[in-house]
């Protein structure tokens, strides 16, 4: 007989997914979707739709059958301004065509998701709203709903803390602690950073706002020679800081760059070559995988707004 799983073992669901996505996933998963069948055995993945208004996607489909494991699931519910980093497990219930949307949010491929952030569809920045799925599915839920008390349950289980409203600005603070910069979407730039030899990120010396005027020109088409020539420049520094180890330099570029990536621009190609080199170097496999198929698919001009693969 197979040994009996301890607490510290993962479940098999938690197993599955793991292989299919082909990095750790969170145990919370396996549990919320176990609690989505005992509230709604018929429809799962709308066991918090009334009460918390939103809908159990992602990791939960592949668990309910609706999504093969060999589908591009680094691209389920993904938006156009979703870099890498995240991966969407809620949308917004109310719609058919979700523009809200939660998703884990991780630095690299090889750890755990540190937070649960919120994004928007036409928006390009994004929130921190918990650091666990459980928490925040738990303060979502109406106050006293079964569904409250069976995610508050499962915390404990878990030995994860509850967090209110007001918690989530000690989260936001303890991200920029981690942070070696924000980026424009204020999901951060974690690279390996040696505060000695501070070799592994460099400043882009700009200001945020000149950055995103100089990208705004560029888009517009109506870009000046002093403008192109600091555009050129900020492309060359990042050669040159990769030549230099400063590896977090041209990732942050490029997902600033990827926040301004409008198709047929040469912004999106910009953002495609750096990214791909960003994460390589990084040795960031999947995230270097996801962005590719993003922009194959993001890059046509009549590509909706979200990618779902629908079985």
């Amino acid at each position: 007989m197979p040994p009996k799983k301890g607490r510290d073992q993962p479940s098999d669901d938690t197993v599955t997914l793991t292989d299919a996505y082909e990095m750790e996933m969170p145990e919370e998963i396996s549990r919320i979707y176990k609690i989505a069948k005992e509230l709604n055995s018929k429809s799962p993945l709308e066991a918090f739709s009334e009460v918390a208004g939103v809908r159990l996607v992602g990791p939960f489909e592949v668990l309910n059958g609706n999504l093969e494991s060999d589908a591009d699931l680094f691209m389920q519910w993904r938006y156009k301004y979703d870099p890498p980093e995240v991966m969407t497990v809620l949308t917004d219930s109310s719609t058919n065509r979700p523009k809200t949307h939660y998703c884990y949010l991780r630095d690299s491929e090889k750890t755990l998701p540190q937070y649960v952030v919120k994004g928007d569809q036409n928006e390009y920045t994004f929130t921190i709203e918990g650091s666990s799925l459980l928490s925040l599915l738990a303060r979502l839920s109406k106050e006293g709903s079964v569904q409250q008390t069976f995610c508050e349950t499962a915390m404990k289980e878990l030995s994860l803390p509850s967090e209110k409203k007001a918690d989530l600005k000690k989260l936001s603070k303890r991200r920029e602690k981690e942070q070696l910069a924000s980026g424009f979407s204020k999901l951060g730039i974690v690279v390996p950073y040696d505060k000695k030899t501070e070799v592994g990120y460099r400043e882009l010396g700009f200001e945020d706002g000149e950055l995103k005027s100089l990208f705004k020109k560029e888009l517009s088409g109506k870009i000046g020679k002093k403008a192109r020539e600091e555009l050129d420049d900020l492309f060359r520094f990042v050669d040159i800081a990769n030549d230099e180890c400063d590896f977090g330099h041209g990732l942050e570029v490029g997902l600033d760059l990827f926040c301004f990536a409008q198709p047929g621009s040469s912004l999106i190609k910009e953002a495609t070559r750096i990214l791909d080199i960003a994460y390589l170097l990084l040795n960031r496999k999947l995230f270097r995988k996801t962005i590719k198929k993003h922009f194959e698919f993001f890059g046509n001009p009549k590509s909706p707004p979200v990618y779902v693969h629908r079985t």
